[in-house]
């Protein structure tokens, strides 16, 4: 289908949202964490569109922008979620392992900063990324 003239089509293939659980909620923090996921979706030539933060997170049910990710992922069917480590979907291996399924239920990758050091996160096990060209 084609677009009308002087619409812009963005394609949900290289679409990907970040999510970032903050503990101390401390704006430097958030930022530090923003920044390594824009360097993350540049280094992979993913456009990254909203970040869904949690702030002083107490429990797993406590996190309404998680929450809202997962309704945003269902509906819009990005490419990739990018988080700054596998803690950030969870700190707890099963859970962890719950989400990120589905995650790929849904055909969406995860993939984490982790300094420096990219992996993509499945059902809990990392694996080294290597951008696509």
């Amino acid at each position: 289908m084609a677009a009308a003239k002087g619409t812009t089509v963005i394609s949900s293939l290289r679409l990907a949202y970040g999510y970032v659980r903050v503990g101390d909620g401390s704006p430097e923090r958030v930022e530090v964490q923003r920044a390594a996921l824009r360097d993350l979706a540049g280094e992979y030539g993913l456009l990254l569109d909203t970040v869904f933060i949690d702030y002083q997170v107490r429990t797993e049910v406590e996190r309404p922008a998680f929450l809202t990710l997962l309704d945003v992922v269902r509906e819009l069917h990005p490419y990739s979620v990018l988080v700054p480590s596998a803690w950030h979907v969870s700190q707890w291996p099963l859970k962890r392992v719950e989400l990120l399924d589905r995650f790929k239920v849904l055909g969406c990758s995860v993939l984490a900063a982790n300094r420096g050091r990219p992996s993509v996160l499945v059902t809990g096990h990392q694996e080294p990324a290597t951008p696509e060209p």
